[in-house]
């Protein structure tokens, strides 16, 4: 069961069944992190992720627990950030395209006049974990924040808890 916990940058409303679906939970998105694909004021949903069985997909965009405290969030609190990197994969961007395993990314989602990064980094995805930014790169608060934490800022798959599907 999701629980209902705080978001940062959404606010959750308890979960509900549809008919031939999963848990579903709805979320109050209250931030422009992940603009031009969610903007403030919009109300999404997210399908519940039973512990244990999400399959990373890159590109999917997800509810998580962030590990660390991201600008005043708290662990207990939720974050929506899109897959960019699965265990194994090598991410890098030097003030230019965000290459994935060397090959530059399309990102057709990116905020209209974002830079893929304006920090620099090389990561190599650790086992268990995930790469996760925002699609609005000049704001959002992702694992570019975290590169001096043990995981490189990344997120252990653990900790998704819903999968948004527009």
């Amino acid at each position: 069961m999701l629980l209902s916990v705080p978001l940062a940058g959404c606010s959750a409303a308890k979960p509900e069944a549809t008919a031939g679906s999963a848990m579903t939970r709805r979320l109050n998105v209250r931030s422009d992190s992940m603009a031009p694909t969610m903007v403030t004021g919009q109300v999404i949903t997210v399908d519940e992720v039973i512990p244990g069985t999400y399959k990373p997909r890159r590109q999917d965009i997800v509810a998580v627990h962030p590990t660390v405290e991201y600008q005043g969030m708290q662990q207990t609190q939720l974050m929506i950030r899109r897959v960019i990197g699965i265990p194994g994969d090598a991410v890098s961007c030097h003030y230019g395209p965000l290459t994935l395993n060397g090959v530059a990314l399309e990102e057709p989602y990116l905020h209209k006049g974002d830079a893929s990064s304006q920090l620099p980094f090389d990561v190599k995805v650790p086992a268990g974990c995930l790469w996760l930014l925002g699609d609005h790169r000049d704001i959002a608060i992702d694992c570019r924040y975290h590169l001096e934490d043990p995981n490189q800022g990344a997120i252990p798959i653990g900790n998704v808890v819903g999968i948004y599907r527009p």
